[in-house]
């Protein structure tokens, strides 16, 4: 029976032992850069992009692609999701100049052709959305739109408190209400297991890693922060983000704000699943 004992610590130590190894390297590539080449600027139906370059106020070099308006001085600053590029948001970017927009998509840190060397689903990423816009208000633009994407709407949440007054309305697609629940979810799809149990040394090393607070990236505790229109949309069958979960941002949203699902559509890019009632 002693044996018996024995033998069972040893098998359970060691299976915790290996977990904890798991969830390291889970954690690692959770944060992890997504570099990518992107290649040069493109000339699309008459509609030309220039390579850009902004500095962050930590010294970041992000990179992306600047249209100017047609006329006048409305621009765009369109934000990619987790782990993506600027070339997420191309379809839309050119769907956007067709009604003479001008209009920024740039590479998050850590992502396609910046710099960083961690990814922090929104948190640290709101450095790079203050460069952007500063960016595009030293081209002349003084009416910002801001439209992100996942992490990219998790992003602009993030940085409600502090956008400027040049910025005049924000849209959010499939925007998790917070971090915790968001990684929760995924564990449960993708694993089958509780998120509690596999985030249980994931979340803290990541923590570690990134020198935050898991539950300081919340977009359901900073959007009431938001002082502009807010349009809100998700994917009808995303199973990444439930509706109901997406619907909580709307409950607590303080300005005038529309709410509207994309038929048919899963959690990406919610203008390639359905570009016309996106543009709609």
């Amino acid at each position: 029976m002693k044996k018996f004992f024995k033998f069972s610590a040893y098998i359970l130590l060691s299976g915790i032992v290996i977990f904890f190894v798991i969830s390291v390297y889970f954690a690692v590539r959770f944060v992890s850069p997504n570099r990518v080449n992107i290649g040069p600027a493109p000339k699309v139906d008459n509609v030309t992009f220039e390579n850009v370059t902004f500095r962050t106020n930590d010294n970041l070099n992000i990179r992306g692609w600047y249209s100017k308006p047609d006329t006048g001085n409305k621009v765009i600053i369109l934000l990619h999701g987790y782990k993506a590029n600027r070339l997420e948001n191309f379809g839309k970017a050119l769907m956007l100049k067709k009604y003479g927009y001008g209009v920024l998509t740039y590479d998050a840190r850590a992502c396609g052709e910046s710099d960083g060397e961690h990814i922090s689903l929104g948190y640290y990423e709101t450095k790079d959305l203050f460069a952007a816009i500063e960016f595009v208000k030293s081209k002349g633009s003084r009416e910002i739109g801001l439209i992100g994407f996942s992490q990219g709407g998790a992003t602009i949440v993030q940085s409600s408190e502090f956008l400027p007054e040049e910025v005049k309305f924000v849209i959010l697609e499939s925007v998790f209400p917070d971090l915790r629940s968001a990684v929760n979810t995924r564990f449960v799809k993708y694993f089958g297991i509780p998120g509690v149990l596999g985030s249980l040394f994931m979340v803290p090393v990541s923590e570690f890693i990134l020198k935050l607070d898991v539950d300081d990236v919340s977009p359901y505790n900073n959007i009431r922060k938001l002082h502009v229109p807010v349009l809100i949309m998700v994917g009808e069958n995303d199973t990444s983000l439930p509706l109901k979960e997406a619907f909580l941002l709307s409950e607590v949203s303080n300005e005038p704000t529309e709410w509207h699902v994309i038929k048919n559509a899963i959690h990406k890019d919610l203008f390639e699943a359905n570009s016309v009632e996106y543009e709609q």
